[in-house]
């Protein structure tokens, strides 16, 4: 065989081979491509916002020290439960007994010079009246009780101060609960803070018995999250249970480390959320990482189709009005969904409620029992007005 019979069988072949393909193709297209056909149908629909979150007391209140002391009684451990008011901790009262008397003698001999002072000044300013002694004479007996009188103001000043650091050395509890945290022993010296040294923290104090999550929201969900909502929490250590709670804040800030977003110029930007537990919360801990389901909105007993089923297309992609007019004048992308018509997927726009997990509100443009066209998602993608479908 020469090398032209080669090259026209070859040629021969392909066309052939094209010619098959196309008949396929044609084959295909007229059997229609598999979708997946369900019906519109009502049912109740819950909009969420997913947020992790930990479990933190409502009210926990970090407690210190506003003197600098040792401790010499430390009657509580770390778990233990306490009354308001529950004596905590007692530093050594020694040095600020002493100063009590110390600034008690002071006010005393200050007050003893004050009423001596007083009495000369009321002699003299009757003797001045009288034209007895000199001006200058009256005015020093009047700037002595002056001074006496001021002298009086600082000790009083100095024996307040130290009554109340003698007080300070008694700390008891400010509320009812568990002492969650203990940071100190019997015998440590410990500081108050300033402006530049938090200073000791010696416990920490609160009420298990009212718990709530802080979860973090993300920037594209914050919105519609208001106070009020109800919550579903699901606690990782506690399986098979969830929690009921009830938005009790919502933050203005971010939520993330400025800092970070510096270094990290995509970083995800979420917003402090505080749930209040409603339940029974005996099981929880301090710390526990949660997962909450925030109700943003509710619907029942109204039209819906699953998720995908809802597609976006341009409008110039609905079909004509009988009149010969766009369903969709303009090329603004809507909402639409492919109704089965006979073997036909025909696109209808369509307005649409409240996103659940599974399913989306249809409030216009579809009615009860409707055949439409729910999937493959890959078909959907693909799938245009007036093109013949066959269910899977």
């Amino acid at each position: 065989m020469n090398i032209r019979n080669k090259k026209l069988i070859g040629a021969l072949s392909a066309v052939i081979l094209l010619v098959v393909l196309a008949i396929v193709l044609i084959a295909r297209r007229n059997s229609g491509i598999e979708v997946e056909i369900t019906e519109v149908t009502r049912g109740d629909i819950t909009s969420v916002v997913s947020a992790p979150g930990e479990v933190r007391p409502l009210t926990e209140v970090q407690i210190s020290t506003s003197i600098v002391g040792k401790i010499d009684r430390l009657p509580v451990n770390e778990g233990d439960r306490v009354k308001k008011g529950a004596l905590l901790i007692s530093l050594d009262q020694t040095e600020f007994r002493a100063q009590v008397r110390r600034t008690r003698a002071n006010l005393d001999i200050t007050r003893a010079s004050m009423a001596q002072s007083r009495s000369q000044f009321n002699r003299a300013q009757k003797l001045f009246d009288s034209q007895l002694i000199s001006e200058q004479e009256y005015e020093a007996a009047r700037t002595q009780f002056l001074l006496d009188r001021a002298r009086v103001k600082e000790a009083q000043a100095a024996y307040v101060q130290a009554t109340e650091q003698l007080q300070d050395t008694r700390i008891e509890a400010p509320i009812d609960g568990t002492v969650t945290q203990l940071n100190v022993e019997l015998g440590e010296n410990v500081i108050p803070g300033t402006l530049n040294n938090p200073g000791t923290v010696l416990m920490v104090i609160a009420d298990l018995d009212r718990m709530e999550i802080e979860c973090e929201v993300d920037e594209a969900d914050v919105a519609k999250v208001k106070k009020g909502q109800r919550a579903i929490i699901d606690v990782e250590a506690i399986s098979g249970k969830q929690f009921r709670g009830s938005v009790i804040e919502v933050g203005y800030a971010s939520a993330d480390d400025r800092a970070e977003e510096f270094i990290q110029e995509e970083a995800t930007v979420s917003y402090a959320v505080d749930i209040i537990i409603t339940d029974t919360v005996s099981a929880l801990k301090p710390g526990m990482t949660a997962n909450v389901q925030i109700v943003t909105e509710a619907e029942k007993n109204v039209l819906m189709v699953p998720l995908q089923a809802v597609v976006v297309r341009p409008g110039d992609d609905l079909p004509e009005q009988a009149d010969g007019s766009s369903s969709n004048p303009g090329n603004d992308e809507v909402e639409a969904v492919f109704i089965y018509d006979n073997g036909v997927a025909r696109l209808i726009p369509v307005n649409t409620g409240i996103t659940g997990e599974d399913y989306i509100q249809i409030t216009a443009g579809l009615k009860e029992g409707m055949q439409i066209i729910a999937g493959p998602f890959e078909s959907l993608r693909e799938l245009e007005e007036g093109q013949t479908v066959r269910p899977q």
